[in-house]
């Protein structure tokens, strides 16, 4: 009966210790790398526009990619700058600012409107 305890023992420390070794989410609250899904639209006049499953931004190291219901897309270079993302469209340089991320949400303020995406 003590080997067995002894042994229930070991293991379950074995077990506490192991499930501390797993590396926790690999995104983090910082990053807004990945692909995003565009939801809705926030225009500064107090409208919305709620926008279908097919939009979706894809953010890279330094690329953004604006994908519209698989039928147009749009990439743009762009690099960051603590909370502000400096798009480069053509010949001109626009701010994009996160207005609030986590792991799961991102709100950019874009010259459009205010993106409200999810992952």
């Amino acid at each position: 009966m003590k080997y067995i305890l002894k042994m229930l023992s070991v293991t379950f420390l074995f077990l506490i210790f192991a499930l501390g070794c797993i590396p926790k989410s690999s995104a983090n609250k910082d990053e807004i790398n990945g692909k995003w899904q565009l939801i809705e639209v926030q225009y500064e006049d107090d409208s919305s526009n709620f926008l279908d499953g097919g939009n979706v931004v894809v953010i890279e190291d330094a690329r953004i990619i604006e994908i519209f219901s698989n039928q147009s897309r749009k990439a743009y270079s762009y690099y960051r700058d603590d909370n502000i993302l400096y798009v480069t469209s053509g010949d001109e340089i626009i701010e994009w600012k996160i207005l609030s991320l986590d792991n799961f949400n991102l709100h950019l303020k874009t010259p459009i409107g205010v993106y409200i995406l999810k992952r």
